[in-house]
């Protein structure tokens, strides 16, 4: 996919995004919603007006018609690109596993719970096989 491989390409649909969702009357604001330089949002926005993708209405910097077709034309060809990807993924929701026991007893299946939380895997006990 080349808009993934393309950091320009990429940079100008989220300022495309960025100016269509919100009311921009300075770079400044687009550079802190973006975690961009007030300088390199100024050299895309002078690009994107050069090439018909944004202007200057009314005070605030809006996508043109043809900038959001490309806006449009992109997010297809991503979501595209997604659907096909993630086909050939396997995401296991669930999965058991066996704990450790003290030497001489037999093993013990519990099958555990698994969630993503700030970032992390925690999983936790969400039934256990009867008691030896």
């Amino acid at each position: 996919m080349h808009l993934l491989r393309n950091l320009g390409e990429t940079t100008q649909l989220l300022i495309l995004l960025e100016t269509s969702l919100r009311h921009h009357a300075v770079q400044r604001t687009i550079a802190d919603a973006l975690g961009m330089t007030v300088q390199g949002v100024s050299e895309y926005l002078r690009a994107m007006e050069r090439d018909g993708l944004v202007q200057v209405v009314d005070g605030e910097y809006r996508p043109t018609i043809e900038g959001v077709r490309v806006l449009h034309e992109r997010f297809r060809g991503l979501r595209d690109f997604v659907d096909r990807a993630s086909k050939g993924l396997s995401i296991i929701d669930v999965t058991a596993a066996s704990r450790r026991t003290p030497a001489g007893s037999p093993p013990r299946e519990v099958a555990r719970s698994e969630r993503l939380e700030k970032g992390r895997t925690s999983a936790s006990p969400s039934w256990r096989g009867s008691s030896p």
